[in-house]
């Protein structure tokens, strides 16, 4: 579904309203560093400063899985294009209304 790469995509654009809008109030991400954060600390880790000028992630092996009509799973690799650190990430996004909403992100490191 072509609607939901695009979210994804825009995510790695770091622009706090967009980020605001596009995660649920109940978001949480179990971070590549065994960290958890809630969507609050995403928006306090992105600030309102101006977002960065190029993505940083090369996305790689992309696929959406419908657990059912407002809920789907995302799973990629991604490539930090600086440190050449790659990572598996799963995303939930679910529907609410007429808005598709992240609500829980996953990054795994590969060694």
């Amino acid at each position: 579904m072509m609607q939901i790469y695009d979210l994804e995509m825009r995510l790695q654009d770091y622009v706090y309203d967009e980020f605001d809008q596009m995660m649920d109030e109940d978001f949480i991400e179990f971070g590549t560093i065994g960290t958890q954060y809630t969507k609050q600390d995403q928006l306090n880790a992105i600030g309102k400063e101006s977002p960065p000028t190029e993505r940083f992630f090369r996305v790689e092996d992309y696929e959406e899985r419908f657990v059912d009509e407002s809920v789907i799973l995302v799973t990629y690799k991604t490539t930090n294009i600086l440190t050449k650190q790659q990572a598996l990430r799963s995303s939930i996004w679910r529907k609410k209304e007429k808005d598709w909403k992240l609500f829980f992100h996953q990054g795994t490191l590969i060694k």
